[in-house]
């Protein structure tokens, strides 16, 4: 779906920021998702107006019912045949809505605004996730399912019907006698004015009660994601006290958004009950003069029954759109604000022919944290396999983050094959390269489609090749459905190095001139990854390849082993240059060997 480019976009939402450009983006976002239902958005208004008119006319109806038998006249025929067109029109008018709104047009409303944001969601740049949790999003996702459904009805059925029904009814009670006409009129204003006033306030309230809800929601996916260290630690109580504080923070925003509700009722209260009494008096005049019949009587009575009725509601109808709306607009503020990869498309593609990466006076830092790397400088040739260490936080991952643009350099360049990939759209850049992170992320699928994301057309041959070269065949056979076998939320029913070698196993279907290992066998037992190790060796190839270990002895075979330290580079060489040169990586060569001595004894 295409957003509206003018007067309000998407680049434009986010340059601005929240207000006030956060509500016209909302309006114009709502009107495309509704687009495509246009006829169905007739019939949706169409029913409270037939609603209107027959609360009208069945009053009318009643009125004259009363005065054929005050008159005495001899048939009843006419009136009743007219109240009983009146409701079975109304009853298939609502058949109707029924069968083509809710039935036809809202699912698929709900299932087009999921997939609408969802797409959305997925083109975010890597940074967007680390600001906004997946459970925070989903849940973003779900109100806005369920709210602008709910926003188009209340502003249909309710707001709509309601005011047109008063309109009507004005018209009506004029009809009998002006002084009625004015009182429901006063009476119309006076509420719908009081409601449309404090709405700003209840909106106001509404997005600060959603916001800390969000909150709260976000605490407990927290702890239940890290339920394994409250058991270990015992710290259930702990949690149980976070919760409360957090949860009346909730219960406090939620108690002065129902302060506001009450003293907006209060006001409305007093003057409804001034506005019928006006109307009792002025009956009594009216009948004891002559002025009104009796048919007039039940007119006035049944009519401002029924107007009394959805008078007394037209405040929540405010509350309701005021909460609709305050959600609607906070979940698309957190999912259409930031960086898409889809930003860059008029940059060029990315093309990697040869894989020569050049750090030039690379310059990074995390928000709010001091920085990694300073004038950082590097190249790697084509082809070449350079093993990258150093002590923990000298910025290892990071290189290779930023390599992938995850992350963005605040100075100096990155390039590839003499390209700035600063310069080239994101998605090439992804395209033209594989990660095997150190944190392996995999979805709760089954073993086959977990390795077959990275190349869903890969051929049964490759696949089983690559389960063969990653060391996975053997313990995927022991599940009982073997590569059908689901594995649970993030591979949960696996150990640390099986998914490992499933993440191995799903870079080995990709087929990039850069390969990136992060940590990627550090799980392992060394028998198995030094099997693992040969087939790495054959899948290598003529690629460029970075890796990046703690263990050391997985780097031996490295063409050239690049040390980091405090986000420079300290040493740089083959293994055994290093060893010679009695330096950094000397000292962490002999500490490993002294502690994997220590170990066997």
């Amino acid at each position: 779906m295409i957003l509206p480019s003018d007067p309000v976009d998407t680049k434009t939402l986010r340059a601005q920021g929240v207000e006030p450009s956060i509500n016209r983006f909302a309006l114009f976002w709502i009107w495309n998702i509704i687009r495509p239902f246009s006829w169905r958005i007739g019939l949706i208004f169409w029913v409270p107006v037939a609603w209107a008119l027959g609360l009208s006319l069945t009053s009318c109806a009643i009125q004259m019912i009363v005065v054929s038998i005050s008159e005495k006249q001899d048939s009843l025929f006419i009136p009743m045949l007219f109240l009983f067109g009146i409701r079975f029109t109304l009853i298939l008018n609502y058949r109707l809505y029924d069968y083509f709104v809710s039935i036809g047009m809202m699912p698929v409303l709900r299932k087009t605004i999921g997939t609408t944001v969802t797409s959305e969601i997925l083109k975010k740049q890597y940074p967007y996730f680390q600001m906004n949790p997946s459970g925070a999003l989903g849940s973003k996702i779900n109100d806005l399912m369920r709210n602008v459904p709910n926003l188009i009805e209340a502003l249909s059925q309710e707001f709509f019907g309601n005011t047109l029904a008063i309109i009507i009814a004005i018209v009506t009670l004029t009809y009998v006698h002006p002084i009625f006409g004015i009182l429901m009129a006063s009476w119309a204003m006076c509420v719908m004015g009081i409601s449309w006033f404090s709405s700003r306030k209840l909106l106001k309230s509404s997005h600060q009660l959603f916001e800390k809800g969000a909150i709260f929601t976000g605490k407990v996916i927290d702890i239940l994601s890290n339920i394994l260290s409250v058991r270990l630690f015992y710290n259930a109580h702990r949690e149980d006290a976070v919760l409360s504080h957090t949860m009346d923070d909730v219960v406090n925003q939620e108690k002065q958004m129902e302060q506001q509700y009450f003293n907006m009722r209060s006001v409305t209260s007093i003057i409804s009950v001034l506005i019928f009494i006006a109307n009792g008096y002025f009956l009594c005049r009216g009948y004891r003069y002559g002025d009104i019949d009796a048919g007039g009587v039940v007119l006035v009575l049944s009519v401002n029954r029924s107007v009394m009725d959805f008078l007394w509601r037209f405040d929540q109808v405010f509350s309701s759109m005021s909460e609709y709306y305050g959600s609607i607009t906070q979940s698309l503020q957190a999912i259409y604000h930031g960086k898409s990869i889809g930003d860059d498309q008029h940059l060029p593609d990315l093309c990697v022919k040869k894989g020569e990466i050049t750090f030039s006076d690379v310059g990074f830092a995390y928000p709010g944290c001091p920085a990694v790397f300073t004038k950082l400088s590097l190249q790697i040739h084509s082809g070449e396999k350079v093993g990258i260490v150093g002590r923990s936080g000298s910025g290892k991952s990071t290189f290779a983050h930023l390599l992938l643009r995850l992350y963005q350099t605040q100075s100096g360049s990155i390039s590839i094959d003499g390209q700035d990939i600063q310069a080239t759209n994101l998605g090439s850049v992804y395209d033209q390269m594989t990660l095997v992170p150190q944190e392996t992320h995999l979805f709760e699928r089954s073993f086959k489609d977990n390795i077959l994301y990275a190349n869903p057309s890969a051929e049964e041959s490759d696949l089983q090749r690559v389960l063969r070269e990653s060391c996975c065949q053997q313990f995927i056979q022991q599940f009982p459905n073997g590569m059908n076998t689901l594995i649970g939320e993030n591979g949960i029913r696996l150990s640390g190095g099986q998914k490992q070698r499933l993440s191995i196993a799903r870079a080995m279907l990709r087929h990039t001139k850069i390969l990136i290992l992060d940590e990627s066998t550090s799980h392992l037992d060394s028998v198995t990854e030094s099997k693992l190790q040969d087939h790495l060796w054959q899948f290598f190839g003529d690629k460029t390849v970075l890796v990046i270990a703690h263990r050391l002895a997985t780097l031996r075979r490295m063409d050239r082993i690049i040390v980091l330290d405090g986000g420079q580079i300290a040493e740089q060489g083959s293994h055994q240059e290093l060893l010679e040169k009695q330096g950094l990586y000397s000292m962490m060569w002999r500490t490993q060997e002294q502690t994997e001595d220590r170990g066997q004894e």
